[in-house]
């Protein structure tokens, strides 16, 4: 198995697919918000009349998260925000299992949660933690040595000199487990 990566492309989404791509389109409309370029859904007007008005839905929850999308009445443009923000990411910070930092500044020594999601302009201050599955929104900025969950991510408490200590004892192992792995 051998994986590469690519830079995500807006699209076009063909008319005839769409049928069969029903229960696909919450994801295309996330990697769409961070491709480059454009993507334009049409021909999609059954997504407002299932069990919710799906595009709606869709399009509210990622404009939340700062993302550029205009509804059509049968689907959505979506402009992505690729190379929009740089993302930036501190010495002897930590990022979790499937947390998504995009367009984001996390500064030295904080901590990103398993699965949590930073969005473009955030900045994470140094020591800072966003727990497990939190969603810190756009341009949030978050104090140096305070503690963030939930959705939308809010200030909970503060990291204590504890937590620090144990912080900056993980982020070491895990350079430790690197040398055992590497070339």
């Amino acid at each position: 198995l051998r994986v590469r990566h690519a830079r995500l492309r807006g699209i076009d989404v063909p008319e005839a697919l769409v049928p069969d791509m029903i229960d696909e389109f919450p994801a295309l409309f996330v990697a769409a918000a961070l491709a480059e370029g454009q993507t334009r859904v049409s021909g999609a007007a059954e997504l407002r009349v299932k069990e919710s008005d799906r595009i709606a839905a869709m399009a509210a929850a990622l404009q939340a998260l700062g993302a550029d999308i205009v509804e059509t009445p049968d689907g959505a443009i979506i402009h992505g925000t690729f190379e929009k923000s740089e993302t930036v990411i501190e010495d002897d910070a930590s990022i979790g299992h499937q947390a998504v930092v995009h367009g984001a500044h996390i500064k030295r020594g904080a901590l990103v949660g398993m699965a949590a999601v930073v969005m473009d302009g955030a900045v994470v201050g140094e020591h800072a933690v966003v727990a497990a599955g939190a969603v810190v929104l756009a341009k949030t900025i978050i104090p140096d040595h305070s503690l963030w969950a939930g959705v939308p991510a809010k200030q909970r408490g503060v990291v204590n000199q504890s937590l620090r200590e144990h912080l900056a004892a993980t982020s070491a192992r895990y350079v430790e487990y690197a040398d055992w792995f590497g070339d």
